[in-house]
């Protein structure tokens, strides 16, 4: 199985503090909306079936299989796609190669609401959007047969990794927040905004 895992925010520890500024800080190599990824965040799946020739004949079967993973790790507030919340999108693309075989390309991403600040010459810009934080994509050959269960593990496999991966930044900015030249109130402030 190939996996992409895309970082968006790539950041460095280092701290400023200016009299009349709040304290920056910045993080190497985290994610920081996905630290951030809270138990409660509003997560809608979306289930993109792009199969011909009865491939695939069960999409609703995968997509539940995610939400249950998702629920399982304690993401319960599943709801209807929202602007502001997550998005987990399984898309999968295949065709009959024969009467018997099929090929299917199966993604899971995560996609969450992105807000960019930049500052141009004298005035500072926000932009909002939206930006795929994390992608798996295999190709799976074979037996019409089983196509569909095939599928569905290989979502739930992937809703497995993605569980794993938020998981990951949290602990990685946790342990980069530990080692900040600041004083123990703005390091449990911080870690509040990542612990669940």
């Amino acid at each position: 199985m190939k996996f992409v895992f895309s970082l968006s925010l790539s950041l460095l520890f280092c701290c400023h503090v200016a009299a009349d500024t709040i304290p920056t800080y910045t993080l190497f190599g985290v994610d920081i909306q996905l630290a951030q990824m809270r138990k409660d965040t509003a997560i809608s799946v979306v289930t993109s079936d792009q199969v011909s020739d009865g491939c695939w004949t069960s999409g609703q079967a995968s997509e539940f299989a995610l939400q249950r993973e998702l629920i399982d790790a304690g993401y319960t507030n599943i709801t209807e796609a929202s602007p502001f919340g997550a998005s987990v999108f399984i898309t999968a693309i295949g065709y009959s190669s024969n009467e018997y075989s099929c090929a299917v390309s199966v993604t899971l991403s995560l996609w969450l609401a992105n807000i960019e600040r930049r500052e141009f010459g004298n005035a500072l810009f926000f932009s909002f959007g939206r930006k795929n934080a994390l992608e798996y994509t295999s190709i799976l050959t074979g037996p019409k047969t089983d196509m569909s269960d095939r599928i569905k593990e290989t979502v739930r496999d992937y809703a497995d990794q993605l569980i794993v991966d938020i998981q990951k930044h949290k602990n990685f900015a946790q342990e980069q927040i530990g080692t900040l030249d600041a004083t123990q109130a703005e390091k449990h402030s911080l870690l509040d905004t990542i612990v669940d």
